[in-house]
């Protein structure tokens, strides 16, 4: 389940929480569990936009909802994409 959670990331870019639980059968909280686990085994990398963001707005793909309000968002680390097979 944890690699097909990396593998849709991968594939799809971005998600929404919601719709990516439902398309993989899973609630809503097992996702958040799955994803706090791939982030503690290193294979995602949490960042927050918002107020002190370190991306500037004009490169950030969020720019346009962000709005500088915390909005958590993960990426795919080197680790993760080693599993995945993007080396």
């Amino acid at each position: 389940m944890l690699k097909d959670i990396l593998k849709k990331m991968n594939d799809d870019g971005y998600f929404s929480r919601a719709l990516m639980a439902k398309e993989l059968g899973l609630s809503e909280q097992v996702l958040e569990d799955a994803l706090g686990r791939l982030q503690g085994m290193g294979y995602l990398l949490k960042e927050e936009t918002g107020q002190g963001c370190v991306t500037a707005c004009a490169g950030c793909p969020m720019a346009k909802s962000c709005a500088k309000d915390i909005v958590p968002m993960y990426r795919i680390s080197e680790k993760g994409k080693a599993l995945l097979g993007h080396d």
